[in-house]
């Protein structure tokens, strides 16, 4: 009897798994509208240097690190969603870099799209909220529900320029396990996603102040809670507050670069 086989071939198959019914398509991805709380500190050396592979040096001395909290209510394709990300300022070959090293959201789309693209080191948590109470901006971070792992509080004072606000390539560790226990990684590189245009980019006002972006300055304080054995943020240690920004973006987020295959 002759053999029954499947006919689906390789170039067939879809950008992502599910291979017959890929849950996302390829990038671009474009977001519109999203606001953003950003704080940058000094933080510990001795602490943060577990967190960065050996290639990479500190753009800084003391090295710094930073957070933002985002409210994307509208991607193409990854749909709405909220975020957490944490970064490492870095040098690679003499080039700056943001390097990742956790980000967090509310939804897995957005986490299976980072994940098997870019390598971007996601997780998903119950709570990501950005929200003004009183004279302050507030962003919150929970995982799980109810145990508080992060809080940033800014008061937005200044109406900064569109030049205030200076952004880099991100820096990610792609690493996928090999499926036989005791082998090497499948994937283990560095990518990047080097194109400019990935920086959110400051809106402009639609108001009286029409041809200022929103874009705002201020006095802020950056607390990392209660931090768990499976998310130790305060391996990057708030020693001086540097800068806190409050604003309004749109942004472009394209394929990546590989820098450095490690196996």
């Amino acid at each position: 009897m002759a053999e029954l086989r499947g006919k689906l071939k390789v170039r067939d198959f879809g950008y992502t798994m599910p291979i017959q019914d890929p849950i996302i398509g390829p990038p671009p991805y474009l977001y519109r509208g999203f606001e953003a709380i950003y704080m940058e500190w000094e933080t510990d050396y001795e602490s943060a240097s577990q967190l960065l592979p050996e290639d990479l040096v500190f753009a800084y001395d003391p090295p710094h690190a930073f957070i933002m909290f985002i409210k994307y209510p509208f991607s193409s394709t990854l749909g709405i969603y909220d975020e957490f990300v944490l970064y490492i300022p870095v040098l690679f070959e003499n080039k700056r870099y943001d390097y990742a090293d956790v980000l967090y959201v509310g939804t897995e789309i957005p986490l299976i799209a980072g994940r098997e693209i870019w390598g971007i080191p996601k997780k998903i948590a119950d709570v990501i909220e950005i929200k003004f109470v009183r004279e302050e901006v507030m962003g919150y971070l929970e995982r799980p529900a109810g145990n508080r792992l992060c809080t940033a509080a800014m008061q937005p004072e200044t109406n900064l320029k569109k030049e205030d606000w200076v952004c880099n390539p991100v820096l990610f560790m792609k690493l996928i396990p090999h499926p036989t226990l005791g082998q090497k990684p499948e994937v283990c590189e560095l990518v990047a996603i080097p194109d400019f245009e990935v920086a959110p980019v400051p809106m402009l006002g639609l108001d009286k102040m029409a041809g200022k972006v929103e874009l705002w300055g201020g006095k802020g304080s950056l607390v990392f809670d209660a931090p768990t054995a499976m998310d130790p943020l305060n391996r990057v240690p708030v020693k001086k507050i540097v800068r806190c920004i409050y604003g309004t973006f749109t942004m472009y987020l394209p394929d990546g670069k590989v820098l450095k295959k490690y196996v």
